[in-house]
């Protein structure tokens, strides 16, 4: 039950820097959009928060509120076994050089540098 769970946590501080980072680096944007006064709604999935990132994805998900659903949707043939990866950027970011891309992922990689195909390409 959820004693296993907490029991991990020395801390409050610990827990809720864990539920953080959790929410930092699996949550989907759920419509409205980030501002100034916040990153806008999210949502966790758990089917959808164990996609990757590649900076050239097979496929991608949006919210679609009126019937409350994330979509999935293939951006090309994926193959039985392969890898489901989405963008964590917006489109107009992948378009950025990698190094731009690298930083602006560091956060939702949990500080570590992308490493798919697009990134290590050296063209």
């Amino acid at each position: 039950g959820m004693g296993g769970f907490l029991s991990r946590y020395r801390t409050e501080t610990e827990l809720v820097q864990n539920l953080f980072d959790v929410m930092t680096t699996n949550a989907v944007p759920m419509g409205s959009e980030a501002s100034a006064q916040g990153p806008g709604d999210m949502g966790l999935f758990v089917l959808a928060s164990r996609f990757n990132h590649s900076c050239s994805p097979n496929a991608t998900h949006h919210w679609m509120s009126s019937c409350g659903t994330l979509r999935v949707q293939a951006l090309c043939d994926i193959q039985p076994g392969e890898q489901i990866c989405v963008s964590y950027l917006s489109p107009a970011n992948l378009l950025r050089q990698t190094s731009l891309r690298q930083n602006m992922l560091l956060p939702k990689l949990s500080g570590n540098a992308c490493a798919c195909q697009a990134c290590s390409d050296p063209c």
